[in-house]
């Protein structure tokens, strides 16, 4: 990948996938009071599916940001993990270059 076609961070693409879903939320939103206006009996319906898009909204967004920490935490262990073996593995000679004692007879 060339440099000028580098993704942006991590942060910046997240940023920018949360402000897409509010605008979607709010205008979608707009919408359905829109349509309440206009026709009272679809209140009661729009009501019912606040119920149950509130709390669906509340986990998405409490629950995927705890678990995107965890997960970036996770690899960082890893990562870490990985390079303390590989310099434990430089550090100590392997069995293939350390000579072995001729067996007694």
């Amino acid at each position: 990948m060339a440099p000028s076609e580098q993704r942006p961070p991590v942060a910046a693409r997240n940023m920018a996938t949360t402000f897409a879903m509010a605008a979607l939320g709010l205008i979608s939103l707009s919408l359905f009071a829109l349509v309440a206006l206009f026709f009272p009996h679809v209140q009661g319906i729009l009501l019912v599916g606040a119920l149950f898009a509130l709390p669906a909204l509340f986990h998405y967004f409490v629950w995927g940001r705890w678990m995107s920490r965890l997960r970036d935490q996770m690899l960082q262990a890893e990562a870490q993990r990985e390079a303390e073996e590989r310099r434990a593995a430089r550090s100590t000679p392997s069995r293939a270059t350390t000579p072995t004692p001729p067996h007694a007879e």
